[in-house]
């Protein structure tokens, strides 16, 4: 009994890693990986096998495992949730220096921008969580830098881009990681429907516009 975490955290850690993994080759297009990108896949294994460690010589808490199994299973689900709304348009790597063909907003995209790297980042939270690693941790950390770094990176590729302006508007509906609820919320409100503050600031009743 007491391998059961270990042996299920494996699985699932391992499953999803690959996952990960065979998007770098199958699902994103760049002919040759950015030197940055393959730093990134080198780091990414070196923190697989630090996961993979911790998990079978140290001691983890019940409470700990739940919750990292749990965020491993949600950056899964919206991974494939992101790959799916790609199939069609697909990215470049991460780090390749390609000026922006198309702009995607359905699936997980109308609420975030970077769902790709939100979920490789849940992903190494949980792992760090179940595991209870401090190098692990460490290297969570140094991973979520380099995302962050490679989501910013394209925000200004876009900027620069023939898609600028229509970028400039999707950012103030969409979050960086998060979704911005309000913004969301302003958008998807029925034509006509009262503003609650206008209402009581003013008395009277105000067209939302659609975006």
């Amino acid at each position: 009994m007491a391998a059961f975490w270990p042996v299920v955290l494996t699985v699932s850690g391992l499953a999803i890693a690959g996952l990960f993994g065979r998007a770098v080759r199958g699902h994103f297009v760049s002919r040759e990986l950015p030197p940055a990108m393959k730093a990134l896949v080198a780091a990414s294994y070196l923190a697989a096998v630090v996961y993979l460690f911790a998990l079978w010589s140290g001691e983890g808490i019940l409470w700990q495992r739940i919750a990292g199994l749990c965020l491993q299973i949600a950056a899964a689900g919206l991974f494939n949730w992101a790959r799916k709304a790609t199939l069609s348009n697909r990215f470049t790597a991460a780090f390749d220096t390609d000026e922006p063909k198309f702009l995607v907003k359905d699936g997980p995209y109308r609420f975030i921008r970077h769902p790709f790297y939100v979920s490789y980042i849940l992903f190494w939270f949980g792992s760090s969580l179940a595991a209870n690693s401090l190098s692990l941790w460490v290297l969570c950390l140094v991973l979520i830098s380099v995302y962050v770094t490679a989501a910013l990176l394209e925000e200004k590729k876009f900027k620069k881009s023939p898609f600028a302006d229509d970028y400039a508007l999707y950012t103030k509906r969409t979050g960086f990681f998060f979704p911005r609820i309000l913004a969301f919320a302003r958008q998807s409100r029925p034509e006509g429907q009262l503003a609650p503050r206008d209402s009581v600031s003013r008395g009277i009743w105000r067209r939302e516009p659609r975006a």
